[in-house]
């Protein structure tokens, strides 16, 4: 299994070298590298090792990042809060292009491949319990922490895999997952800012051990491992299909076509409009339900403070702390959701790979007339969870006295992020073009652009207490906006370009 994998890894990394052409030239690098097969017999010795450091690697820079963002130990939760939000997908199980080709190219039963997978995954978090709670009880020098961080990250390894198989059979799990979710997400947050020891919280995950071991025991769900694997892979099958065979529910619902309506849409929009409707009213399920969600969640946070302020349960609280923590999760939430990089991939696999082929929608005045028209959607997707934000500022400023200039600062803030997040996804398509039609091999930007969120999330944001923070991202916001549209006019019929 080792080789097979080695040599599927090491040919796509050759053929993203070749195709490289200023790389492929500095190395000399060229196809009969394929053919040298004591190369990769040499290699291949060194994969498990390679592997491991590269594991030590991510958690060197992810431990890099805490130490850039100067943490504290009160902010000892947040980390906790980042680690829980992962446990919440399977990771062994999780759909991997290699475990297809595994499974249904070399015939490898599901029972070897399952626990080599395991088994990384259990390095991989012997790795991280070895490197990180240590450099980071070192870096907020505490060592308080250090038993609870190293329990916490093999409890959110088991915690991802039996949550899965405990929620399998279910016919809607999203109504105990969400939940579940939110409720987990409220109760570190109040830990956070109440400073209660997080200790307490190995009553919850020691109950969370034994009832779920009973009921999966009792139940024989270990026997459910492989058909979720196999409804990973098909998951996975399904949502890469192209359009035509992309039917959800808001789709089928074209079959019973209402007349009135489908001329009055057609009278109201034209062109370009027309297209970007239908294709939003066929794609509802890729950015309502994150939109939902991320209200929803961003609603019950706010409720949550508006309660605690209501009770007078923060007699003595830090405004300015509180605005930090949740303009924090907010960019957080934003980010692992994703609204407008699955809305960037559905418009490139399932319209603009297509159409790029056409001459007439590569020009430069199409190209900028249909980027605008996303540009205003993005707005419009963007209004929701600023209404949200506008509504409880109020409410703080009017009812519970919070000081005008920090909650000033945390609307146009949350404002900025949500406004910034979507327009910077529709630029970076445009300009990078970071997507393959499998959408396999994202461009380097992307990855940039995780790792600098991760930071700004983590560090520390004294420029929220600024005088004239809101001026400031008022001019940067419209001047992003002014630039990005001035090089997508120029610059995409150059950029903008279907990649096989």
């Amino acid at each position: 299994m080792n080789e097979i994998l080695f040599r599927l890894k090491y040919n796509s990394l050759l053929h993203w070298l070749i195709n490289s052409k200023i790389v492929s030239k500095i190395f000399r690098i060229k196809e009969n590298a394929y053919r040298d097969y004591q190369l990769k017999a040499d290699l291949q010795k060194y994969m498990p090792v390679f592997s491991v450091f590269y594991d030590i690697l991510k958690h060197l820079i992810y431990l890099l990042v805490f130490i850039l963002a100067s943490f504290e130990a009160s902010d000892f939760m947040i980390w906790f809060i980042l680690l829980m939000l992962a446990g919440f997908s399977t990771k062994v199980l999780d759909y991997d292009e290699n475990m297809k080709i595994l499974f249904q190219s070399f015939k490898i039963p599901f029972k070897d491949i399952f626990y080599f997978k395991l088994k990384r995954r259990f390095i991989n978090r012997f790795t991280y319990a070895l490197i990180f709670p240590l450099g980071f009880s070192i870096l907020i020098k505490n060592f308080r922490f250090l038993p609870f961080m190293i329990f916490s990250i093999f409890f959110f390894m088991y915690f991802a895999e039996s949550f899965t198989l405990l929620i399998y059979k279910m016919k809607k799990p999203g109504y105990l997952q969400y939940p579940l979710f939110i409720s987990l997400i409220l109760i570190c947050i109040i830990f956070l800012i109440l400073q209660i020891n997080p200790y307490y919280l190995l009553i919850l995950m020691s109950i969370y051990i034994v009832v779920s071991l009973i009921l999966i025991y009792k139940q024989k769900r270990v026997e459910l491992f492989f058909d979720i694997f196999m409804k990973n892979i098909k998951s996975f099958d399904e949502s890469i299909k192209s359009i035509e065979d992309l039917y959800t529910k808001e789709t089928e619902m074209d079959k019973n076509v209402n007349p009135k309506k489908s001329l009055s849409i057609i009278k109201k929009y034209k062109s370009y409009n027309l297209y970007q409707y239908l294709f939003l009213s066929r794609h509802k399920r890729i950015w309502y339900k994150p939109l939902r969600n991320s209200s929803l969640i961003q609603l019950a946070v706010y409720l949550i403070f508006t309660g605690l302020f209501y009770f007078d349960a923060l007699p003595d609280v830090d405004y300015q702390m509180i605005i930090v923590i949740l303009t924090s999760a907010y960019i957080y939430l934003l980010y692992a959701l994703d609204t407008g990089q699955r809305l960037i991939k559905a418009y490139y696999r399932n319209g603009d790979y297509h159409l790029l082929h056409y001459a007439f929608y590569r020009r430069k005045n199409e190209i900028y007339k249909q980027f605008l028209i996303r540009l205003k959607d993005a707005f419009v997707f963007s209004l929701l969870p600023i209404t949200i934000n506008l509504v409880f500022s109020l409410i703080w400023i009017i009812w519970f006295k919070m000081p005008l200039s920090v909650t000033l600062n945390f609307f146009v803030s949350i404002a900025f992020f949500t406004l910034f997040f979507n327009i910077n996804y529709l630029f970076v398509y445009y300009i990078f073009q970071p997507y393959n039609y499998s959408l396999d091999k994202p461009k380097f930007v992307l990855t940039i652009f995780g790792i600098l969120t991760y930071v700004f999330v983590y560090i520390d944001k004294p420029w929220l207490s600024y005088k004239y923070l809101a001026i400031i991202f008022i001019i940067i916001l419209i001047l992003y906006i002014i630039l990005s549209t001035i090089l997508v006019y120029h610059f995409t019929p150059k950029t903008f370009k279907y990649r096989d």
